[in-house]
Protein backbone atom coordinates (compact mmCIF):
# COMPACT_ATOMS: atom_id res chain seq x y z
CA UNK A 1 0.00 0.00 0.00
CA UNK A 2 1.27 3.47 -0.95
CA UNK A 3 0.61 5.79 2.08
CA UNK A 4 0.69 9.07 0.07
CA UNK A 5 -1.81 7.66 -2.43
CA UNK A 6 -4.00 6.40 0.41
CA UNK A 7 -3.99 9.85 2.06
CA UNK A 8 -4.83 11.49 -1.26
CA UNK A 9 -7.66 9.00 -1.78
CA UNK A 10 -9.03 9.72 1.69
CA UNK A 11 -9.03 13.48 1.06
CA UNK A 12 -10.68 13.10 -2.34
CA UNK A 13 -13.30 10.73 -0.94
CA UNK A 14 -14.14 13.15 1.89
CA UNK A 15 -14.54 15.95 -0.66
CA UNK A 16 -16.72 13.66 -2.77
CA UNK A 17 -19.04 12.95 0.17
CA UNK A 18 -19.36 16.67 0.93
CA UNK A 19 -20.10 17.50 -2.70
CA UNK A 20 -22.64 14.69 -2.90
CA UNK A 21 -24.51 15.88 0.21
CA UNK A 22 -24.77 19.37 -1.33
CA UNK A 23 -25.84 17.90 -4.67
CA UNK A 24 -28.43 15.63 -3.05
CA UNK A 25 -29.85 18.49 -0.98
CA UNK A 26 -30.21 20.65 -4.12
CA UNK A 27 -31.79 17.72 -5.98
CA UNK A 28 -34.36 17.26 -3.21
CA UNK A 29 -35.14 20.98 -3.02
CA UNK A 30 -35.71 20.99 -6.79
CA UNK A 31 -38.43 18.36 -6.31
CA UNK A 32 -40.48 20.59 -3.98
CA UNK A 33 -42.89 23.41 -4.75
CA UNK A 34 -45.08 26.06 -3.17
CA UNK A 35 -48.57 24.52 -3.01
CA UNK A 36 -51.24 26.77 -1.54
CA UNK A 37 -48.55 28.97 -0.02
CA UNK A 38 -46.80 26.07 1.73
CA UNK A 39 -43.48 24.52 0.70
CA UNK A 40 -44.44 20.95 -0.18
CA UNK A 41 -42.15 18.00 -0.90
CA UNK A 42 -43.30 15.20 -3.18
CA UNK A 43 -41.98 11.84 -4.28
CA UNK A 44 -42.25 10.08 -7.63
CA UNK A 45 -45.89 9.25 -8.34
CA UNK A 46 -45.49 5.49 -7.76
CA UNK A 47 -43.77 6.19 -4.43
CA UNK A 48 -46.72 8.39 -3.46
CA UNK A 49 -49.01 5.38 -3.94
CA UNK A 50 -47.04 3.69 -1.17
CA UNK A 51 -47.28 6.91 0.85
CA UNK A 52 -51.09 6.83 0.66
CA UNK A 53 -51.08 3.27 1.99
CA UNK A 54 -48.68 4.39 4.73
CA UNK A 55 -50.84 7.37 5.64
CA UNK A 56 -53.95 5.20 5.94
CA UNK A 57 -52.09 2.58 7.97
CA UNK A 58 -50.85 5.22 10.43
CA UNK A 59 -54.38 6.61 10.69
CA UNK A 60 -55.73 3.19 11.71
CA UNK A 61 -57.46 2.21 8.47
CA UNK A 62 -55.07 -0.64 7.68
CA UNK A 63 -52.96 -1.27 4.59
CA UNK A 64 -55.56 0.04 2.15
CA UNK A 65 -55.59 2.66 -0.58
CA UNK A 66 -58.98 4.06 0.38
CA UNK A 67 -60.03 4.37 4.06
CA UNK A 68 -62.75 1.79 4.57
CA UNK A 69 -62.25 0.50 1.05
CA UNK A 70 -61.43 -2.92 -0.39
CA UNK A 71 -58.16 -4.51 0.64
CA UNK A 72 -55.98 -4.53 -2.48
CA UNK A 73 -52.17 -4.74 -2.42
CA UNK A 74 -51.38 -1.91 -4.81
CA UNK A 75 -47.76 -1.66 -3.64
CA UNK A 76 -44.75 -3.97 -3.95
CA UNK A 77 -42.65 -2.66 -1.06
CA UNK A 78 -44.28 -3.59 2.29
CA UNK A 79 -41.36 -2.77 4.59
CA UNK A 80 -40.83 0.55 2.81
CA UNK A 81 -44.52 1.32 3.32
CA UNK A 82 -44.12 0.58 7.04
CA UNK A 83 -41.10 2.89 7.15
CA UNK A 84 -43.17 5.62 5.50
CA UNK A 85 -45.98 4.99 7.97
CA UNK A 86 -43.60 5.68 10.87
CA UNK A 87 -43.26 9.33 9.87
CA UNK A 88 -47.02 9.66 9.47
CA UNK A 89 -47.58 8.02 12.84
CA UNK A 90 -45.30 10.48 14.67
CA UNK A 91 -47.23 13.35 13.14
CA UNK A 92 -44.96 14.82 10.48
CA UNK A 93 -46.91 17.26 8.30
CA UNK A 94 -48.05 15.83 4.97
CA UNK A 95 -46.16 18.70 3.31
CA UNK A 96 -42.88 17.53 4.88
CA UNK A 97 -43.22 13.77 5.28
CA UNK A 98 -41.84 13.17 1.77
CA UNK A 99 -38.78 15.20 2.79
CA UNK A 100 -38.14 12.69 5.59
CA UNK A 101 -38.14 9.86 3.04
CA UNK A 102 -35.85 11.82 0.73
CA UNK A 103 -33.37 12.61 3.49
CA UNK A 104 -33.41 8.93 4.45
CA UNK A 105 -32.63 8.02 0.85
CA UNK A 106 -29.73 10.48 0.80
CA UNK A 107 -28.31 8.88 3.95
CA UNK A 108 -28.65 5.39 2.47
CA UNK A 109 -26.87 6.50 -0.70
CA UNK A 110 -24.06 8.08 1.32
CA UNK A 111 -23.57 4.82 3.21
CA UNK A 112 -23.64 3.01 -0.11
CA UNK A 113 -20.66 5.06 -1.30
CA UNK A 114 -18.63 3.84 1.68
CA UNK A 115 -19.16 0.22 0.73
CA UNK A 116 -18.63 0.90 -2.98
CA UNK A 117 -15.18 2.17 -2.05
CA UNK A 118 -14.54 -0.81 0.23
CA UNK A 119 -15.45 -3.26 -2.53
CA UNK A 120 -13.09 -1.50 -4.93
CA UNK A 121 -10.34 -1.58 -2.32
CA UNK A 122 -10.77 -5.33 -1.96
CA UNK A 123 -10.36 -5.78 -5.70
CA UNK A 124 -7.56 -3.23 -6.19
CA UNK A 125 -5.95 -2.84 -2.79
CA UNK A 126 -2.81 -1.25 -4.25
CA UNK A 127 -4.78 1.39 -6.17
CA UNK A 128 -6.88 3.35 -3.63
CA UNK A 129 -7.96 5.93 -6.21
CA UNK A 130 -10.00 3.24 -7.98
CA UNK A 131 -12.45 3.21 -5.08
CA UNK A 132 -12.83 6.98 -5.22
CA UNK A 133 -13.51 6.82 -8.94
CA UNK A 134 -16.12 4.07 -8.49
CA UNK A 135 -17.79 6.12 -5.77
CA UNK A 136 -17.75 9.19 -8.04
CA UNK A 137 -19.51 7.35 -10.87
CA UNK A 138 -22.07 5.97 -8.39
CA UNK A 139 -22.69 9.25 -6.59
CA UNK A 140 -23.50 11.23 -9.70
CA UNK A 141 -25.39 8.61 -11.70
CA UNK A 142 -28.69 10.30 -12.49
CA UNK A 143 -30.97 7.21 -12.59
CA UNK A 144 -29.78 6.09 -9.15
CA UNK A 145 -30.37 9.57 -7.73
CA UNK A 146 -33.71 9.98 -9.47
CA UNK A 147 -35.25 6.69 -8.36
CA UNK A 148 -33.77 7.04 -4.86
CA UNK A 149 -34.18 10.71 -3.99
CA UNK A 150 -37.72 10.74 -5.38
CA UNK A 151 -38.70 8.16 -2.80
CA UNK A 152 -38.59 4.73 -4.41
CA UNK A 153 -37.15 1.92 -2.32
CA UNK A 154 -34.13 1.87 -4.66
CA UNK A 155 -31.88 3.67 -2.15
CA UNK A 156 -32.13 1.09 0.62
CA UNK A 157 -32.02 -1.83 -1.84
CA UNK A 158 -28.86 -0.46 -3.46
CA UNK A 159 -27.21 -0.15 -0.05
CA UNK A 160 -28.37 -3.66 0.83
CA UNK A 161 -26.93 -5.24 -2.32
CA UNK A 162 -23.64 -3.35 -2.03
CA UNK A 163 -23.22 -4.22 1.65
CA UNK A 164 -24.07 -7.89 1.12
CA UNK A 165 -21.61 -8.19 -1.76
CA UNK A 166 -18.90 -6.56 0.36
CA UNK A 167 -19.59 -9.02 3.21
CA UNK A 168 -19.48 -11.96 0.82
CA UNK A 169 -16.19 -10.80 -0.70
CA UNK A 170 -14.73 -10.63 2.79
CA UNK A 171 -16.00 -14.13 3.50
CA UNK A 172 -14.48 -15.50 0.29
CA UNK A 173 -11.13 -13.97 1.19
CA UNK A 174 -11.24 -15.29 4.75
CA UNK A 175 -12.67 -18.69 3.82
CA UNK A 176 -15.49 -18.27 6.34
CA UNK A 177 -19.28 -18.59 6.32
CA UNK A 178 -21.97 -16.36 7.82
CA UNK A 179 -25.74 -16.44 7.59
CA UNK A 180 -25.94 -12.62 7.93
CA UNK A 181 -25.89 -11.85 4.18
CA UNK A 182 -28.77 -14.25 3.61
CA UNK A 183 -30.74 -12.83 6.53
CA UNK A 184 -30.28 -9.33 5.12
CA UNK A 185 -31.37 -10.47 1.67
CA UNK A 186 -34.39 -12.14 3.26
CA UNK A 187 -35.31 -8.82 4.87
CA UNK A 188 -34.74 -7.30 1.43
CA UNK A 189 -37.61 -9.40 0.05
CA UNK A 190 -39.83 -7.59 2.54
CA UNK A 191 -38.67 -4.28 1.10
CA UNK A 192 -39.39 -5.54 -2.40
CA UNK A 193 -40.53 -9.04 -3.27
CA UNK A 194 -38.25 -9.43 -6.30
CA UNK A 195 -35.10 -9.19 -4.16
CA UNK A 196 -35.64 -12.93 -4.31
CA UNK A 197 -33.82 -12.75 -7.64
CA UNK A 198 -30.43 -11.45 -6.38
CA UNK A 199 -30.92 -13.68 -3.31
CA UNK A 200 -31.17 -16.80 -5.49
CA UNK A 201 -28.36 -15.66 -7.80
CA UNK A 202 -26.00 -14.99 -4.90
CA UNK A 203 -26.87 -18.22 -3.12
CA UNK A 204 -26.24 -20.36 -6.21
CA UNK A 205 -23.02 -18.55 -7.04
CA UNK A 206 -21.68 -18.94 -3.51
CA UNK A 207 -22.59 -22.62 -3.51
CA UNK A 208 -20.55 -23.10 -6.70
CA UNK A 209 -17.66 -20.79 -5.81
CA UNK A 210 -17.27 -21.63 -2.12
CA UNK A 211 -16.87 -25.41 -2.10
CA UNK A 212 -15.92 -25.61 1.56
CA UNK A 213 -19.28 -24.20 2.67
CA UNK A 214 -21.42 -25.31 -0.28
CA UNK A 215 -23.91 -27.27 1.79
CA UNK A 216 -24.41 -24.41 4.23
CA UNK A 217 -24.98 -21.89 1.45
CA UNK A 218 -27.70 -24.06 -0.03
CA UNK A 219 -29.27 -25.20 3.24
CA UNK A 220 -29.14 -21.96 5.23
CA UNK A 221 -29.70 -19.65 2.25
CA UNK A 222 -32.50 -21.81 0.87
CA UNK A 223 -34.23 -22.07 4.25
CA UNK A 224 -34.10 -18.31 4.82
CA UNK A 225 -35.37 -17.54 1.31
CA UNK A 226 -38.26 -20.01 1.60
CA UNK A 227 -39.16 -18.77 5.08
CA UNK A 228 -39.36 -15.11 4.05
CA UNK A 229 -41.27 -15.78 0.85
CA UNK A 230 -43.67 -18.16 2.57
CA UNK A 231 -44.35 -15.72 5.41
CA UNK A 232 -45.16 -12.94 2.95
CA UNK A 233 -47.39 -15.18 0.88
CA UNK A 234 -49.33 -16.36 3.91
CA UNK A 235 -49.84 -12.76 5.08
CA UNK A 236 -50.90 -11.72 1.60
CA UNK A 237 -53.43 -14.53 1.35
CA UNK A 238 -54.82 -13.82 4.80
CA UNK A 239 -55.01 -10.03 4.42
CA UNK A 240 -55.61 -9.49 0.71
CA UNK A 241 -56.83 -12.86 -0.54
CA UNK A 242 -54.23 -13.06 -3.33
CA UNK A 243 -50.94 -14.99 -3.42
CA UNK A 244 -49.14 -12.17 -5.27
CA UNK A 245 -49.31 -8.35 -5.20
CA UNK A 246 -52.05 -6.79 -7.29
CA UNK A 247 -49.37 -5.06 -9.36
CA UNK A 248 -48.06 -8.46 -10.51
CA UNK A 249 -51.38 -9.29 -12.15
CA UNK A 250 -51.54 -5.77 -13.56
CA UNK A 251 -48.06 -5.81 -15.12
CA UNK A 252 -47.45 -9.42 -16.09
CA UNK A 253 -50.66 -11.43 -16.37
CA UNK A 254 -52.20 -11.53 -19.82
CA UNK A 255 -49.24 -10.57 -22.03
CA UNK A 256 -47.36 -13.04 -24.29
CA UNK A 257 -44.16 -14.06 -22.49
CA UNK A 258 -41.89 -14.10 -25.53
CA UNK A 259 -43.13 -10.72 -26.69
CA UNK A 260 -42.57 -9.28 -23.22
CA UNK A 261 -39.01 -10.66 -23.20
CA UNK A 262 -38.43 -9.16 -26.64
CA UNK A 263 -39.37 -5.74 -25.26
CA UNK A 264 -37.04 -6.43 -22.34
CA UNK A 265 -34.19 -7.14 -24.74
CA UNK A 266 -34.94 -3.93 -26.61
CA UNK A 267 -34.89 -2.05 -23.31
CA UNK A 268 -31.49 -3.52 -22.45
CA UNK A 269 -30.09 -2.71 -25.90
CA UNK A 270 -31.20 0.91 -25.58
CA UNK A 271 -29.68 1.14 -22.09
CA UNK A 272 -26.30 -0.29 -23.14
CA UNK A 273 -26.06 1.54 -26.46
CA UNK A 274 -27.19 4.78 -24.84
CA UNK A 275 -24.26 4.46 -22.45
CA UNK A 276 -22.02 3.79 -25.46
CA UNK A 277 -20.98 0.21 -26.12
CA UNK A 278 -17.29 1.03 -25.66
CA UNK A 279 -17.93 2.29 -22.13
CA UNK A 280 -20.37 -0.53 -21.43
CA UNK A 281 -17.84 -3.24 -22.27
CA UNK A 282 -14.96 -1.80 -20.18
CA UNK A 283 -16.13 -3.43 -16.89
CA UNK A 284 -16.04 -6.84 -18.52
CA UNK A 285 -12.37 -6.30 -19.39
CA UNK A 286 -11.69 -7.13 -15.73
CA UNK A 287 -11.87 -10.76 -16.83
CA UNK A 288 -8.77 -10.19 -18.96
CA UNK A 289 -6.74 -9.30 -15.87
CA UNK A 290 -8.27 -11.63 -13.30
CA UNK A 291 -10.93 -14.32 -13.29
CA UNK A 292 -11.21 -14.97 -9.61
CA UNK A 293 -14.35 -15.34 -7.54
CA UNK A 294 -14.32 -11.72 -6.39
CA UNK A 295 -14.76 -10.27 -9.88
CA UNK A 296 -17.18 -12.98 -10.91
CA UNK A 297 -19.46 -12.28 -7.94
CA UNK A 298 -19.91 -8.66 -9.02
CA UNK A 299 -20.57 -9.66 -12.62
CA UNK A 300 -23.05 -12.38 -11.63
CA UNK A 301 -25.11 -10.10 -9.37
CA UNK A 302 -25.17 -7.37 -12.01
CA UNK A 303 -26.01 -9.91 -14.72
CA UNK A 304 -28.84 -11.33 -12.63
CA UNK A 305 -30.53 -7.93 -12.49
CA UNK A 306 -30.08 -7.46 -16.23
CA UNK A 307 -31.66 -10.88 -16.87
CA UNK A 308 -34.56 -10.09 -14.54
CA UNK A 309 -35.19 -6.75 -16.23
CA UNK A 310 -35.27 -8.49 -19.60
CA UNK A 311 -37.65 -11.16 -18.31
CA UNK A 312 -40.20 -8.68 -16.95
CA UNK A 313 -40.00 -6.56 -20.09
CA UNK A 314 -38.12 -3.63 -18.60
CA UNK A 315 -39.86 -0.73 -16.90
CA UNK A 316 -42.49 1.82 -17.86
CA UNK A 317 -39.93 4.65 -18.00
CA UNK A 318 -37.30 2.97 -20.16
CA UNK A 319 -37.89 5.65 -22.80
CA UNK A 320 -36.03 8.01 -20.45
CA UNK A 321 -32.86 5.94 -20.67
CA UNK A 322 -30.22 4.75 -18.26
CA UNK A 323 -30.60 1.87 -15.84
CA UNK A 324 -34.20 1.21 -14.87
CA UNK A 325 -35.38 0.47 -11.33
CA UNK A 326 -34.50 -3.23 -11.60
CA UNK A 327 -30.99 -2.76 -12.98
CA UNK A 328 -29.97 0.34 -11.06
CA UNK A 329 -29.60 -1.38 -7.67
CA UNK A 330 -26.62 -3.30 -9.12
CA UNK A 331 -25.06 -0.35 -10.94
CA UNK A 332 -22.56 0.39 -8.13
CA UNK A 333 -21.04 -3.03 -8.81
CA UNK A 334 -20.88 -2.15 -12.50
CA UNK A 335 -19.13 1.12 -11.63
CA UNK A 336 -16.57 -0.67 -9.45
CA UNK A 337 -15.64 -2.84 -12.41
CA UNK A 338 -15.70 0.18 -14.74
CA UNK A 339 -13.29 2.06 -12.48
CA UNK A 340 -11.09 -1.03 -12.20
CA UNK A 341 -11.03 -1.46 -15.97
CA UNK A 342 -10.12 2.18 -16.47
CA UNK A 343 -7.39 1.83 -13.85
CA UNK A 344 -5.92 -1.16 -15.66
CA UNK A 345 -6.04 0.70 -18.97
CA UNK A 346 -4.38 3.78 -17.45
CA UNK A 347 -1.63 1.67 -15.88
CA UNK A 348 -0.94 -0.11 -19.17
CA UNK A 349 -0.66 3.18 -21.07
CA UNK A 350 1.42 4.83 -18.34
CA UNK A 351 4.05 2.10 -18.55
CA UNK A 352 4.50 2.79 -22.24
CA UNK A 353 4.90 6.57 -22.20
CA UNK A 354 7.91 8.65 -21.25
CA UNK A 355 8.16 10.44 -17.92
CA UNK A 356 7.67 13.80 -19.64
CA UNK A 357 4.42 12.59 -21.20
CA UNK A 358 2.86 11.34 -17.98
CA UNK A 359 1.62 14.76 -16.88
CA UNK A 360 -0.13 15.13 -20.23
CA UNK A 361 -1.59 11.64 -19.73
CA UNK A 362 -2.97 12.66 -16.33
CA UNK A 363 -4.70 15.74 -17.75
CA UNK A 364 -6.01 13.72 -20.66
CA UNK A 365 -7.36 11.09 -18.28
CA UNK A 366 -9.26 13.71 -16.29
CA UNK A 367 -10.81 14.99 -19.50
CA UNK A 368 -11.85 11.46 -20.47
CA UNK A 369 -13.48 10.93 -17.06
CA UNK A 370 -15.47 14.16 -17.38
CA UNK A 371 -16.67 13.22 -20.86
CA UNK A 372 -17.49 9.72 -19.68
CA UNK A 373 -19.55 11.06 -16.76
CA UNK A 374 -21.50 13.30 -19.13
CA UNK A 375 -22.09 10.38 -21.48
CA UNK A 376 -23.31 8.12 -18.66
CA UNK A 377 -26.00 10.65 -17.80
CA UNK A 378 -27.01 11.84 -21.27
CA UNK A 379 -30.33 9.98 -21.23
CA UNK A 380 -33.49 10.87 -23.14
CA UNK A 381 -31.47 12.01 -26.18
CA UNK A 382 -29.38 14.27 -23.96
CA UNK A 383 -32.38 16.08 -22.43
CA UNK A 384 -31.69 14.57 -19.00
CA UNK A 385 -28.40 16.45 -18.75
CA UNK A 386 -30.43 19.46 -17.58
CA UNK A 387 -31.79 17.27 -14.76
CA UNK A 388 -28.31 15.95 -13.95
CA UNK A 389 -26.90 19.46 -13.68
CA UNK A 390 -29.95 20.60 -11.67
CA UNK A 391 -30.97 23.14 -14.30
CA UNK A 392 -34.45 21.63 -14.27
CA UNK A 393 -36.37 19.39 -11.83
CA UNK A 394 -36.06 15.62 -12.03
CA UNK A 395 -38.20 13.18 -14.01
CA UNK A 396 -41.96 14.01 -13.79
CA UNK A 397 -41.48 16.49 -10.93
CA UNK A 398 -43.31 19.19 -12.89
CA UNK A 399 -46.23 16.79 -13.36
CA UNK A 400 -46.22 16.04 -9.64
CA UNK A 401 -46.45 19.73 -8.85
CA UNK A 402 -49.50 20.07 -11.08
CA UNK A 403 -51.09 17.02 -9.44
CA UNK A 404 -50.52 18.39 -5.94
CA UNK A 405 -52.02 21.70 -7.03
CA UNK A 406 -54.99 19.81 -8.49
CA UNK A 407 -55.52 17.96 -5.20
CA UNK A 408 -55.65 21.26 -3.30
CA UNK A 409 -58.26 22.56 -5.74
CA UNK A 410 -60.43 19.42 -5.64
CA UNK A 411 -60.41 19.45 -1.84
CA UNK A 412 -62.08 22.87 -1.99
CA UNK A 413 -64.76 22.21 -4.62
CA UNK A 414 -65.91 18.71 -3.55
CA UNK A 415 -67.47 17.38 -0.37
CA UNK A 416 -65.73 14.69 1.74
CA UNK A 417 -68.22 12.17 0.33
CA UNK A 418 -67.06 12.72 -3.26
CA UNK A 419 -65.23 10.07 -5.25
CA UNK A 420 -62.46 11.03 -7.70
CA UNK A 421 -61.25 8.88 -10.61
CA UNK A 422 -57.54 9.26 -11.33
CA UNK A 423 -54.91 8.06 -13.80
CA UNK A 424 -51.85 9.02 -11.74
CA UNK A 425 -52.65 7.19 -8.53
CA UNK A 426 -49.95 8.64 -6.28
CA UNK A 427 -49.53 12.40 -5.73
CA UNK A 428 -53.13 13.40 -6.42
CA UNK A 429 -54.80 10.79 -4.15
CA UNK A 430 -52.23 11.32 -1.38
CA UNK A 431 -53.01 15.01 -1.01
CA UNK A 432 -56.68 14.50 -1.81
CA UNK A 433 -58.86 13.58 1.18
CA UNK A 434 -61.40 11.72 -0.90
CA UNK A 435 -62.25 8.19 -2.00
CA UNK A 436 -60.35 7.58 -5.23
CA UNK A 437 -60.92 5.26 -8.16
CA UNK A 438 -57.78 3.96 -9.90
CA UNK A 439 -58.52 3.99 -13.63
CA UNK A 440 -55.39 1.92 -14.40
CA UNK A 441 -56.01 -0.64 -11.68
CA UNK A 442 -52.99 -0.55 -9.38
CA UNK A 443 -55.40 -0.62 -6.46
CA UNK A 444 -58.38 -2.16 -8.26
CA UNK A 445 -58.50 -5.95 -8.29
CA UNK A 446 -61.13 -6.04 -11.05
CA UNK A 447 -58.98 -4.01 -13.46
CA UNK A 448 -55.77 -5.88 -12.59
CA UNK A 449 -57.23 -9.23 -13.60
CA UNK A 450 -58.56 -8.06 -16.98
CA UNK A 451 -56.86 -8.94 -20.28
CA UNK A 452 -54.22 -6.46 -21.43
CA UNK A 453 -54.82 -4.04 -24.29
CA UNK A 454 -51.95 -5.49 -26.29
CA UNK A 455 -52.86 -3.34 -29.30
CA UNK A 456 -51.05 -0.47 -27.56
CA UNK A 457 -47.70 -2.28 -27.57
CA UNK A 458 -45.88 -2.65 -24.26
CA UNK A 459 -46.16 -0.17 -21.39
CA UNK A 460 -45.76 -2.08 -18.09
CA UNK A 461 -48.53 -1.40 -15.59
CA UNK A 462 -50.48 0.85 -17.96
CA UNK A 463 -52.26 -1.59 -20.28
CA UNK A 464 -55.39 -2.51 -18.33
CA UNK A 465 -58.52 -0.37 -18.01
CA UNK A 466 -62.26 -0.66 -18.37
CA UNK A 467 -64.31 2.51 -18.71
CA UNK A 468 -67.58 0.66 -18.20
CA UNK A 469 -66.40 -0.47 -14.77
CA UNK A 470 -64.47 2.58 -13.57
CA UNK A 471 -66.86 5.22 -14.89
CA UNK A 472 -70.11 3.45 -15.76
CA UNK A 473 -70.40 1.26 -12.63
CA UNK A 474 -68.44 3.20 -9.99
CA UNK A 475 -69.74 6.61 -11.15
CA UNK A 476 -67.03 8.92 -9.79
CA UNK A 477 -68.16 12.46 -9.03
CA UNK A 478 -65.05 13.81 -10.74
CA UNK A 479 -62.65 12.35 -13.30
CA UNK A 480 -59.22 13.97 -12.91
CA UNK A 481 -56.91 12.41 -15.52
CA UNK A 482 -54.09 14.76 -14.54
CA UNK A 483 -51.00 14.93 -16.73
CA UNK A 484 -52.35 12.04 -18.84
CA UNK A 485 -55.60 13.85 -19.69
CA UNK A 486 -55.43 13.80 -23.48
CA UNK A 487 -54.12 10.24 -23.61
CA UNK A 488 -56.78 9.03 -21.17
CA UNK A 489 -59.57 10.62 -23.21
CA UNK A 490 -58.35 8.85 -26.36
CA UNK A 491 -58.19 5.53 -24.52
CA UNK A 492 -61.60 6.00 -22.90
CA UNK A 493 -63.24 6.76 -26.22
CA UNK A 494 -61.65 3.69 -27.82
CA UNK A 495 -63.18 1.70 -24.95
CA UNK A 496 -66.71 3.00 -25.53
CA UNK A 497 -66.15 5.85 -23.13
CA UNK A 498 -68.26 8.46 -24.94
CA UNK A 499 -71.45 6.78 -23.71
CA UNK A 500 -70.33 7.15 -20.10
CA UNK A 501 -68.75 10.59 -20.51
CA UNK A 502 -72.12 11.90 -21.71
CA UNK A 503 -73.04 12.02 -18.01
CA UNK A 504 -70.13 14.39 -17.33
CA UNK A 505 -69.42 18.02 -17.96
CA UNK A 506 -65.89 18.74 -19.15
CA UNK A 507 -64.21 21.84 -17.71
CA UNK A 508 -60.80 23.40 -18.08
CA UNK A 509 -59.54 25.00 -14.86
CA UNK A 510 -56.14 26.55 -15.40
CA UNK A 511 -53.85 23.79 -16.65
CA UNK A 512 -56.21 21.03 -15.50
CA UNK A 513 -58.96 19.22 -17.37
CA UNK A 514 -61.77 17.77 -15.25
CA UNK A 515 -64.96 15.85 -15.89
CA UNK A 516 -67.71 16.61 -13.37
CA UNK A 517 -70.69 14.27 -13.06
CA UNK A 518 -73.79 16.28 -13.86
CA UNK A 519 -76.11 16.99 -10.93
CA UNK A 520 -73.68 15.42 -8.45
CA UNK A 521 -74.52 16.62 -4.91
CA UNK A 522 -70.85 16.23 -3.93
CA UNK A 523 -69.62 19.09 -6.10
CA UNK A 524 -69.76 22.76 -5.18
CA UNK A 525 -71.09 23.91 -8.53
CA UNK A 526 -71.08 27.56 -7.52
CA UNK A 527 -67.31 27.42 -7.05
CA UNK A 528 -66.69 26.16 -10.59
CA UNK A 529 -65.93 28.50 -13.50
CA UNK A 530 -69.18 29.67 -15.05
CA UNK A 531 -69.44 29.49 -18.82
Amino acid sequence: MNPPKRRLANVLFALLLICYVLYGAAFIWNSSAEIGGTRTFMLFDDAMISMRYAKNLAAGYGLVWNPGGERVEGYTNPLWVLYMALFHWIGVSRHLVSLCIQISALIFLLLNLLFVRRIADLLDEDAPLIGVLAAFFTAFYLPLNTWSLLGMEVSILTLLITFVVWRLLKQLQAGSFSFIPYLLLGIGTLIRFDVAVPFAVIMLFMALADRRWRARHLAVGGAILIAFLAAQTLFRLAYYGDPLPNTYYLKVEGYPVLLRIAYGLLSFFNYASGMNWLIYLIPFSALLFRRDRLVLLLLVVYGGQIAYSIYVGGDAWDWWGGANRFMVIAMPLFFVLLASGLGNLYAAIRQRVTLSSRRLLNFGSLGVLVLMSVNLNAMDAGKALAEWTLQKPALHVLDSRLLADSAAYLNTITTPQASIAVVEAGVLPYFLDRTCIDLLGKSDRFIAHLPMHTEYGWYPGHLKWNTAHSVGDLKPDVIAPGASGVLWLQIARSDGGDAYLAEYQQMQVGEHTYYFRKRSPNINWQALPQN
